[in-house]
């Protein structure tokens, strides 16, 4: 199998840690192993990981730490995006995702919109309220992300083995 790299933007660690505690507690509730909550800028990427820590750098020195009100807590019927936090798009989020495409050659693996995945499967009718208290929650919140990182993760890998390998922090300035 060729090892398949992700680009995520991470949250800040008290950011991490609200949000870990929520996927961690959904996870058996939909059936699916926990995984790191994060933002993809793309994912499937089956290129040498020196290549992609390289890119991932780069690009990390290019923008600065972003804060992102939350938008929603929306559902779907895509695994990876059956319960999320939903962020509008930005001017970084696009470049983020502009220079990861450049870089890869491929649209493919982008992420449609900027959004922080809270569990994959398939929400049911029946946690209506929990999406609800989600959104009471969460929606209006402001999030930190302040670094990429560069993972062991696709569609093609099991969830629980999913792992970063490099993270770069975001630069503490806006860019010149």
């Amino acid at each position: 199998m060729t090892a398949e790299y992700s680009i995520w933007l991470m949250p800040c660690a008290a950011d991490l840690a609200v949000f870990q505690a929520v996927v961690d507690e959904l996870a058996p509730q939909f059936g699916q192993p926990a995984f790191l909550p994060h933002v993809t800028v793309q994912g499937d990427l089956a290129l040498p990981l020196d290549a992609v820590a390289a890119q991932v750098r780069s690009l990390a020195a290019a923008w600065p730490a972003q804060h992102w009100p939350v938008v929603d807590v929306e559902r779907s019927d895509f695994f990876f995006r059956c319960l999320y936090l939903r962020f509008e798009r930005t001017p970084a989020f696009d470049g983020l995702q502009g220079g990861a495409q450049l870089f890869s050659g491929t649209a493919q693996g982008l992420s449609p919109y900027p959004h922080l995945s809270l569990a994959y499967g398939q929400v049911q009718p029946y946690q209506a309220a929990l999406v609800e208290a989600l959104r009471a929650r969460f929606k209006g919140r402001t999030v930190v992300f302040d670094r990429l990182a560069v993972c062991l993760s696709s569609k093609d890998i099991p969830i629980a083995q999913w792992r970063c390998v490099v993270e770069a922090p975001l630069a503490t300035s806006a860019p010149g």
